[in-house]
C-alpha cells in the first residue's frame, strides 16, 4: 500500500514546505511591490492626542510602484497652495498699495532674510500632514497691542490670518508678551510665558524695549541662544522689528536693530523683518505721523502693524513658495519625500543636506558668558499664560502684591510683590535642578517707578549678603539684577530687604545654569 512506504511521508513533508515558502514569499514580494509603502491620506494623531488629515507611514515614500494615489493626493495640495498663494499675492499688492508700500520700501524691510531651513521644514511638515500651524509673539507692549486694541489688532495676527489662507490649515498665535519687558527678562522666563515645545514661529519684538538699555542687545543674544539650542520644537526664529513713538516724535529711525538684530541676525542666521528701514525716508520727511496710534501718539497704530504684517507675510509666502517648489521637484523626479512620521510628525531632516538643525552654536558674539535651561517664578501674566503669580514667599513682612495698571484694557499684566516701607524683608526658596556639571546664576527682576520713585533693597542668598539693587528709573520698565554666580545646585534662599520708604517692586526670581567658558 502507498502509505507503507516510510520514506514517502517525509517526501510529502518537503513538498508542503517548499509550497508555503513559495507562498508566503510570493505575499511577501506581492505585499512589498503592491502595498507599500504603507501610506494613507486619512488621519493621523496629532502630538496633543488630537487628530487631523495627513499621511500615516513606517516606510520611506518612493512615490513608486503602486503609489499613484499618494502622488496625486499630494500633487492637488501643492496645486491648490499654489494657487492659494497666487491669491494671497494679489490680495498683498492691493494692500501694499493702499498702505503706500513701494518695492524699495520692501526690500528694505526684508534685506536681512539670511536662513529659512527651519521654516521650509515647519512647511514641510504642514503640507505633508494638514497638522496647525503655531504662532507665538514675544515683546513688550507693541506686541500686546497697546494702540490697537490688543492682539486681534496686532501684526502678528493679521499675518496669521494671511498664512491660513495660502496654507489651507489651522493658524494659530498665541500671545506671549507683556508690556514694558525686554530680551533680557524673556532669556530668564520665556517659557513662563510662551509654550516651548509646539511653537513653528517665534515672532521678537524688542527693538524699542531693548533700545531703553545700553546692553540690549546683550539679552537680545541670550534670548536669540536659548531659542536656538533649547527649544525642543526647533521654530523658526524671525526678529521684528518697530519704531516708536518716540524716535518718530524725534525724526529718528533709532532702535536697538542697529547694534542688536541687525549683526545678531548675520551671526545666528536669524531672519530680521525691519520697519525702521522701510519707512525712514518717511520719518525723516516729516510724514509718518500717521503711524502712530490716535489712542496715546506713542505705539505704532494701525496702519504700523499692517505694514509689518505685510512685509512678514511677504516674508513667508517667499519662503512657502520655496518649500512648495521643493516639493514638487522630488514628485517630479519621484524623490524620496519623508523617511517615517512619528506621531503624524514626518523626519525631514534627511532630504535637505542644508538643513539648519542647530544643536551647537557659534561662540558668543556679545556676551561673555551664556546661559541655558532657564527657571523662572513670576507673577507677571500675558495673554497665553493668564493664570496666578507663580511668585510665592516662603515668608514676608510688610509686602503685598500689586497689580501696576495699564493705561487701557489689555490681557497682559504687571503684578509684583511690593511694599512701601523700610527694612521689610520677603523671602523665596530655590530648588536649582542639577545639569551637566555646570552651576546657576540668580537673577530677580523688579519693575521701576517712573520718575524715579523706587529706592533699594539688600539681597541675601542663604542668609549671607550678597548685593544691592535698585528700583529706580526715568519710566515703568523691568529691570533684571543678576544677584548670584556659581551657585552649586540644591536648595537656596534669597532674601530682599527693603531699605527705604520709597518703594519696591518684585516681578520674577529666576535661575539658570550657566555655561563654562571654554564651551563657548
Amino acid at each position: 500500500m502507498w502509505y507503507k512506504n516510510k520514506a514517502l511521508p517525509f517526501i510529502l513533508g518537503a513538498v508542503c514546505m517548499i509550497v508555503v515558502y513559495v507562498s508566503y514569499n510570493s505575499a511577501f514580494i506581492s505585499h512589498q511591490r503592491n502595498d507599500a509603502p504603507e501610506y494613507m491620506y486619512g488621519k493621523a494623531t496629532s502630538r496633543d492626542g488630537g487628530t487631523y488629515d495627513g499621511f500615516t507611514t513606517t516606510n520611506v515614500f518612493d512615490l513608486e510602484g503602486n503609489s499613484e494615489t499618494i502622488r496625486e493626493e499630494l500633487q492637488q495640495t501643492l496645486s491648490t497652495v499654489k494657487t492659494r498663494i497666487k491669491d494671497v499675492g494679489k490680495l498683498l499688492e492691493n494692500r501694499k498699495t493702499q498702505l503706500g508700500i513701494d518695492d524699495e520700501m520692501m526690500k528694505l524691510a526684508l534685506k536681512h532674510t539670511t536662513s529659512v531651513e527651519r521654516l521650509v521644514q515647519k512647511f514641510q511638515e504642514v503640507l505633508l500632514t494638514r497638522r496647525p500651524f503655531s504662532i507665538s509673539v514675544v515683546g513688550g507692549s507693541i506686541s500686546v497691542g497697546a494702540g490697537v486694541g490688543g492682539t486681534p489688532g496686532i501684526y502678528a495676527t493679521t499675518m496669521g490670518k494671511y498664512l491660513q489662507k495660502m496654507l489651507g490649515s489651522d493658524v494659530t498665535v498665541e500671545n506671549g508678551a507683556i508690556g514694558a519687558t525686554n530680551s533680557y527678562y524673556y532669556a530668564y522666563c520665556f517659557q513662563t510665558h510662551c509654550d516651548v515645545h509646539e511653537k513653528d514661529l517665534l515672532l521678537w519684538e524688542f527693538a524699542h524695549n531693548d533700545f531703553g538699555y545700553e546692553d540690549g542687545y546683550l539679552g537680545q543674544e541670550r534670548l536669540t541662544r536659548m531659542i536656538l539650542a533649547d527649544l525642543p520644537n526647533k521654530p523658526q526664529l524671525i526678529y521684528t522689528n518697530f519704531l516708536h513713538g518716540r524716535q518718530i516724535h524725534r525724526y529718528s529711525c533709532a532702535n536697538s536693530e542697529k547694534y542688536g538684530s541687525t549683526p545678531l541676525s548675520e551671526y545666528y542666521d536669524v531672519p530680521s523683518i525691519s520697519m525702521p528701514d522701510a519707512v525712514c525716508k518717511l520719518v525723516k520727511e516729516y510724514k509718518a505721523s500717521d503711524l502712530l496710534s490716535e489712542n496715546d501718539g506713542n505705539h505704532p497704530g494701525p496702519k504700523a502693524h499692517d505694514m509689518v504684517a505685510v512685509f512678514l507675510t511677504e516674508f513667508v509666502k517667499r519662503v512657502l513658495e520655496k518649500t512648495v517648489e521643493r516639493l514638487q521637484k522630488r514628485l517630479d523626479k519621484a524623490e524620496p519625500i519623508v523617511e517615517y512620521i512619528e506621531e503624524g510628525k514626518p523626519d525631514l531632516k534627511s532630504w535637505d543636506d542644508d538643513y539648519l538643525h542647530q544643536d551647537t552654536l557659534p561662540t558668543v558674539l556679545f556676551n561673555t558668558t551664556a546661559i541655558s535651561h532657564p527657571q523662572c517664578w513670576s507673577q507677571m501674566k500675558s495673554e497665553y499664560r493668564p493664570s496666578d503669580g507663580l511668585l510665592v514667599p516662603a515668608d514676608k513682612y510688610g509686602w503685598k502684591k500689586y497689580t501696576l495698571k495699564n493705561r487701557e484694557d489689555r490681557t497682559d499684566e504687571k503684578m509684583v510683590w511690593r511694599t512701601l516701607q523700610a527694612d521689610a524683608f520677603i523671602k523665596f526658596n530655590l530648588d536649582i535642578k542639577p545639569y551637566r556639571e555646570y552651576n546657576a546664576t540668580i537673577a530677580i527682576t523688579t519693575i521701576t517707578c517712573e520718575r524715579n520713585k523706587c529706592g533699594f533693597a539688600k539681597i541675601f542668598l542663604d542668609n549671607k549678603y550678597i548685593t544691592n539693587i535698585d528700583c529706580i528709573n526715568r519710566y515703568l520698565v523691568t529691570v533684571v539684577h543678576e544677584v548670584a554666580f556659581d551657585v552649586p545646585p540644591g536648595r537656596h534662599v534669597i532674601k530682599v530687604v527693603s531699605q527705604d520708604f520709597k518703594g519696591f517692586n518684585i516681578a520674577s526670581v529666576s535661575y539658570a545654569m550657566q555655561i563654562p567658558t571654554e564651551e563657548l
